[in-house]
């Protein structure tokens, strides 16, 4: 759809906010931002700002947004859906890897910043569809015990990865995807595995 003079004058100003922002994360933590910080990067005055925003955090919360927008593009193009789950994140880590530049500047001095909110709840959701897919013989509350225990353990790992610049990402991303998809039973002998599929919660001597 063609972009009218004033949707397309908004959009030029949303986005030139929002990559002010980008620049700035780069430099100082977001609880540092402000209004009139902000739109001096722009170049726009306060009023301008708030024509389009309310606080730095809306313009956080746009930059989320646009992120879950173009992953779940990604997903829908690529038919992932309700597919196998290692499909499902591996599908995510080549959108992380694809705008790892990006986000390593959103991350620079706030780690957890890109899986906060939106993000974290969008993710959820995708994993939970696929969890209940594959384990239909699992009740609604261990599958959302699965499902947060694997969210919690994916945005861990990419924190910890955001943290130290985004380096070894195949490393990493491979490591994310055998973790959350096999278990840490996939890093055990086999014999460890045994006896915590014979013993599940006995506490060892």
């Amino acid at each position: 759809m063609k972009l009218g003079t004033t949707d397309l004058r908004v959009y030029k100003t949303r986005t030139g906010i929002k990559e002010s922002l980008i620049e700035l994360l780069e430099e100082k933590p977001l609880s540092e931002i402000t209004v009139t910080e902000l739109s001096a990067k722009a170049v726009i005055n306060r009023k301008t700002f708030y024509r389009h925003y309310q606080t730095v955090n809306d313009v956080v919360f746009e930059l989320q947004k646009d992120v879950i927008d173009e992953m779940l593009g990604d997903l829908h193009q690529n038919d992932i859906g309700q597919r196998d789950t290692a499909v499902l994140l591996r599908q995510i880590s080549l959108y992380i890897r694809k705008n790892k530049d990006v986000i390593k500047r959103i991350t620079l001095h706030n780690p957890d910043l890109f899986f906060n909110g939106h993000i974290k709840n969008s993710l959820m959701e995708a994993i939970l569809l696929s969890v209940k897919k594959y384990t239909v013989s699992t009740s609604e509350k261990e599958q959302k015990y699965i499902t947060d225990f694997m969210v919690a353990g994916l945005t861990a790992l990419y924190v910890e990865w955001f943290r130290g610049g985004c380096r070894d990402d195949n490393e990493m991303l491979l490591t994310a995807e055998k973790l959350v998809v096999n278990g840490i039973s996939s890093y055990l002998p086999e014999e460890s595995v045994f006896i915590l599929r014979e013993n599940p919660g006995e506490e060892t001597p």
